[in-house]
């Protein structure tokens, strides 16, 4: 068989396109399998990446969950421990105070009455005291006033009325009567409550003794008729109450 230079050209337009279809197919390849090559190398490594940092993940999670697991436990531990401390401390407290607000109260109670009773009796015999010394005072300033008054009235009546005008002797009647039973009410209800009957008794028995016998002397030597008598001067101190009579 002949080859024409058509045939030829045809062989070498054929070879030429198959060794560039080769050339062009290698260097297509050759890129198509570095992208892919890329492509599958970045996939494995963020698979190998995410399955690593998976399990690093997980190794630290459980770690850090352990430690802090293990602080929260010992925080809520202490947290625990100081509510019950607080819980027993209170509840003791509450028991310690119960007991000592009962002794207290006791002991309050006691005295309160003690108190009470103390009152009670000083009220009582206050009242009492006050009672009886009213009616002592009353019937012993009535007596005394109105064997005084008597005494007194009689006495100055006879002499006032032969002396004195009318006037007279109803001022002096009234300023006496004041006057004594004022200072004989007060003087006499201070001194009755304290020893009266002993050092009155005393005094006026002694007293009337010596005028009695002064009088009884005097009369015995200078006879001086009775109705001559006159009251010159009263003089009422404070402690004691002195008449002085002069005989004329």
């Amino acid at each position: 068989m002949v080859l024409t230079s058509q045939d030829l050209n045809q062989n070498l337009n054929q070879n030429l396109n198959q060794n560039l279809n080769q050339n062009l197919n290698q260097e297509l390849n050759q890129e198509l399998n570095q992208e892919l090559n890329q492509d599958l190398n970045q996939e494995l490594y963020q698979s190998l990446n995410q399955e690593l940092n998976q399990e690093l993940n997980q190794d630290l999670n459980q770690e850090l969950n352990q430690e802090l697991n293990q602080d929260m436990n010992q925080e809520l531990n202490q947290e625990l421990d100081q509510q019950l401390d607080q819980e027993l401390n209170q509840q003791l407290n509450q028991e310690l105070n119960q007991e000592l607000n009962q002794d207290m109260n006791q002991e309050l109670d006691q005295e309160l009455d003690q108190q009470l009773d103390q009152e009670l009796n000083q009220q009582l015999n206050q009242e009492l005291n006050q009672d009886l010394n009213q009616e002592l005072n009353q019937e012993l300033n009535q007596d005394l006033n109105q064997e005084l008054n008597q005494e007194l009235n009689q006495d100055m009546n006879q002499e006032l009325d032969q002396e004195l005008d009318q006037q007279l002797d109803q001022e002096l009647n009234q300023q006496l009567n004041q006057e004594l039973n004022q200072d004989l009410n007060q003087q006499l209800n201070q001194q009755l409550n304290q020893d009266l009957n002993q050092d009155l008794n005393q005094e006026l028995n002694q007293d009337l003794n010596q005028q009695l016998n002064q009088e009884l002397s005097v009369e015995s030597h200078i006879s001086v008729p009775m109705k001559k008598i006159k009251i010159v001067k009263v003089v009422i101190m404070r402690n004691n109450l002195i008449i002085m009579i002069f005989y004329l």
